[in-house]
């Protein structure tokens, strides 16, 4: 997956999927070495790779802050292996030093690393293969009712992606927010909630307003909204104050090791948010549908359920999974 919180390319191993690995207790996740496996993408065998010296995991480390930072609760050295690996892209083929990673869960699949010095970028235009240390990625829609393929452009974007004008969103000098990476920043200036009961119409709440904007973190590798706890609230009432925040364990058919706000969900009730996002003059409104926003749980329970995903994980901020946007290193 595509990540600005890390500048190497970070590849997951089978260490991560021994048996000490597969019970997340703080949830209750329990896995399968093959759900553990599929949840992570597939992973390389770590038997025959090197450990990595002193100076690489140093230069691993300094090259990836962010990744020491997500990972310090759960794991001991950020990076124990590394290993020289040959990137093919068609008739060419670049080497770089490949991160390899064995323990924690505090991740999920592999990342390649598009942060502000990204060794895949440097090298490929190092090589001539790109022009400019720039990506666009439209990453598609993992929705059950309309699922869409993606797109990665390394050195430029694709054209046919774009409808519209531009809308310039610069790269802040700190990547923080709050002690997390996070290159891409945005300003949103107002937040609403939209729910759909029957025949009762359409009820909002707004909980970001344009006197009180919310700074949000785009992630290109996360495909959940993460949301202050402080919203939750508001979003409970708006769907009648029957949902609850359910742990991970509760739906093995769809597995998460966070939790989320649940709600059940039929042709006649879902929940649609319109986000607001500002740089300087210029306003650029998202409208993201009820079928974006959940996937449906069967056969564990006999109604359709969904997740929203709406997490209670940082007090101050959003975190936002990508939904299209080019971006120039």
């Amino acid at each position: 997956m595509t990540s600005t919180v890390v500048n190497s390319t970070l590849i997951q191993t089978s260490d991560v999927c021994s048996y000490k690995g597969l019970n997340v207790t703080p949830n209750g996740v329990k896995m399968t070495p093959e759900q553990c496996r599929s949840r992570r993408g597939g992973y390389l065998m770590r038997n025959d790779l090197p450990v990595a010296s002193s100076s690489v995991r140093t230069t691993l480390s300094n090259l990836n802050p962010g990744w020491v930072n997500i990972t310090k609760n759960d794991t001991g050295t950020p990076f124990q292996h590394a290993v020289e690996m040959d990137l093919k892209i068609k008739d060419n083929s670049i080497t770089m030093l490949q991160g390899l990673i064995t323990q924690g869960q505090q991740h999920t699949m592999s990342h390649i690393g598009l942060a502000e010095s990204s060794t895949l970028l440097q090298s490929l235009k190092d090589e001539g293969l790109i022009g400019a240390r720039s990506w666009s990625l439209d990453s598609g829609s993992q929705s059950f009712a309309a699922p869409r393929n993606g797109s990665l452009v390394l050195g430029g974007y694709d054209a046919s992606k774009l409808d519209g004008g531009w809308i310039t969103f610069p790269i802040p000098k700190s990547n923080l927010v709050r002690k997390r990476s996070c290159p891409l920043q945005v300003s949103i200036t107002e937040m609403s909630f939209t729910a759909h009961v029957g025949r009762d119409g359409a009820k909002t709440k707004t909980p970001v307003k344009r006197d009180n904007p919310l700074v949000a973190c785009i992630e290109p590798y996360d495909n959940h909204f993460r949301f202050p706890s402080a919203y939750l609230a508001e979003i409970k009432e708006l769907l009648g104050n029957e949902e609850y925040i359910a742990a991970p364990s509760e739906y093995t058919g769809l597995y998460s090791i966070e939790p989320g706000l649940v709600y059940n969900a039929s042709m006649n009730r879902g929940v649609s948010i319109s986000l607001t996002i500002a740089s300087g003059s210029s306003e650029l409104t998202v409208e993201v549908p009820s079928h974006e926003l959940g996937a449906f749980v069967l056969p564990e329970r006999p109604e359709s359920l969904v997740l929203i995903i709406i997490l209670s994980l940082s007090q101050h901020g959003l975190y936002a999974g990508l939904i299209q946007m080019d971006v120039r290193l």
